[in-house]
Formats: C-alpha cells, structure tokens, sequence
C-alpha cells in the first residue's frame, strides 16, 4: 500500500500571527492602559489661593508662573463665542494660530473657513492645526479653501498607531500674538445659538488679553512643532504684552492620561 509522504508545515502561518498579536498587544497597551500614576489622595492646604505659598507652587509645580495684569472675558454659548473669535480673526494684522478639536462642516465650519482664508489672502500668517479625529472633513471644500488661500494646515496625528488615542483636545485661538481664546467649544453647528434646545450644545469660552496670552500661544507651538517641526518666532508670535487689566492667569498643559482620549488638554486659572 502507497502511503503519501510526510509533507512539512510551514512555520510562517504561526510567525506572522505571533507578530500581530504581539502588535495588536502593543497597540492596545500604548492607548487604553494607564501608563502614569494617579494622585487620588485628597491634598490638605495649609493656605488659601490669596497666599504667597498657593502663587510659588502653583508656579511651580504646574510649569509656567501666575501672571499678573490680564483681563478675561467669558463667552457663554456660540451665540457669544463664535461672533467673538470670527471678529477677532477678521481684524488679525500679523499672524493667527489656531489648535482645534471638533471642526464639523457646515455653516460654522463655513464661516471660520472664509474668515481664515481672507486673512491668509490679504497676507496674514495663518496656522491651523487641527486634529485628525475631530474632524469630519478633513478632505472637504473647507479644508480645500484654507489650502488654496495660503493657510498652514496641519492634521495632528492622522496615522500614529501608538498614540492614535491621544488627541489634542486643545481649542486655542491666538490673534497676533496678542489676544488669545481659550475654552472648550467646538467648531460646529451643534454649538450655534444659546443653548436653548436639546440639538444645540452649552459651552464655555474665554476671550483673554495681557502677558499669559504668551502661554497659550506656547502651548499651541508645542503641538505645532510636534507635528510640523517648525519654530514660529518674533513679534508677530511673541510681542511685547502691556498689562490689560487686574487679573491673576496661568496656562499650563495636562498630560495625555489625564482624561479620556485626551491630549494635553488646556485649563485656564484665573484669579480676581
């Protein structure tokens, strides 16, 4: 009796699923598991936020001192928001950079596009970055308007498999170096009007002038630099910045682990 000869596995078939588990492993680990420790004791002050102790270590511990000499002005809502950043973008004379998370087409969409694109045309440095998740038209008529008009766009991290969780939740907007908005609304219509049906989104925004206007702009450099590597500089950046009013502020950056799929997100302290 012929009996058939003993044909030999390949050992690749177990290689290449070895490998993408190992990958996946990787991937999975990089994004969803903690990777910094959590302070979740609850800290006991000696001091309040009036004392010279809270400034030092504030100063300190969260990277860029407390300035004085600011004036904030917050915006509830898009009815306030949006006519606020629109005019600002409208009377830029030198440079506007601008970080962004959601940024959904349609009207709003629309309107900053146009905005945007007009400055950049009438020679403006214009730098918008925005990022990959947030967006919903990354290859639509918007982006194609701020391309063809001159405006630096950027798309953070669009393939990054080890950090394709870690956005940038930053919504930053600074105007010639000198006046800076900071908050947490999104470009898009579900954030236009006051809030005053279920379909319209609630949000807080801040118009700020004075010395810490020089923190945002670095925060919104630090991305920038990540993702294009290049080094916006000078009094079109950076001016000199009088005080504008009484207020004690700091900008500082969080870390990517603090919050869900966040990158870095901004805060505002602000003390009357």
């Amino acid at each position: 009796m012929k009996t058939r000869p003993h044909r030999r596995r390949s050992p690749w078939p177990f290689v290449w699923t070895a490998l993408g588990s190992a990958a996946g492993a990787v991937v999975f680990t990089r994004n969803f598991l903690e990777v910094e420790k959590r302070i979740d004791r609850l800290i006991s002050l000696e001091y309040g936020p009036e004392d010279p102790p809270f400034r030092r270590t504030m100063s300190q511990l969260l990277g860029p001192p407390l300035l004085e000499g600011n004036s904030v002005n917050a915006l509830q809502n898009g009815a306030e928001i949006f006519p606020a950043m629109l005019a600002a973008i409208q009377a830029a004379k030198h440079s506007i950079s601008f970080e962004n998370f959601i940024f959904h087409k349609g009207r709003v969409v629309d309107q900053f596009a146009e905005a945007l694109a007009e400055r950049a045309s009438a020679g403006a440095k214009v730098h918008f970055l925005q990022d990959a998740f947030g967006c919903d038209c990354l290859h639509g008529e918007a982006m194609r308007l701020l391309k063809r008009s001159g405006v630096e766009v950027e798309i953070f991290r669009f393939l990054h498999l080890s950090r394709f969780n870690y956005r940038t939740h930053r919504k930053l907007l600074i105007i010639d170096g000198r006046v800076g908005f900071i908050g947490g609304v999104g470009i898009g219509d579900d954030w236009e009007g006051n809030g005053n049906s279920v379909h319209q989104w609630r949000d807080s925004h801040y118009r700020v002038e004075g010395p810490v206007v020089a923190q945002i702009q670095q925060a919104f450099m630090d991305n920038w630099m990540q993702t294009r590597a290049v080094v916006l500089h000078g009094d079109d950046y950076f001016p000199e910045l009088a005080p504008t009013g009484d207020t004690l502020c700091q900008v500082f950056k969080s870390s990517a682990s603090e919050g869900a799929d966040s990158a870095r997100v901004m805060f505002l302290l602000s003390i009357a």
